[in-house]
């Protein structure tokens, strides 16, 4: 979360870049269950030296009765080339 990068403005920027987001979709998402996670996240550093997190979307399958196979549907931002 950018309020780990506090310490200078080019750390502060460095997480706002196209590589580090993830849509954050539903009422209170990034308020309730995300904030709950980067606290559980941030007491965990307080318990160890290293912590790892590697998040990203998770796109769930749906069966589609008219191809007889599980399809993923997402939408695209922009257009495609």
């Amino acid at each position: 979360p950018a309020a780990n990068h506090k310490a200078s403005q080019q750390a502060l920027d460095d997480t706002f870049c196209l590589s580090n987001i993830s849509p954050q979709v539903g009422k209170g998402f990034n308020r309730s269950y995300w904030a709950r996670f980067e606290k559980f996240v941030r007491d965990l550093t307080k318990e160890t030296d290293e912590v790892y997190v590697v998040t990203g979307p998770l796109f769930i399958p749906r069966w589609s009765q008219s191809k007889q196979k599980y399809v993923q549907n997402h939408a695209m931002i922009g257009r495609a080339p």
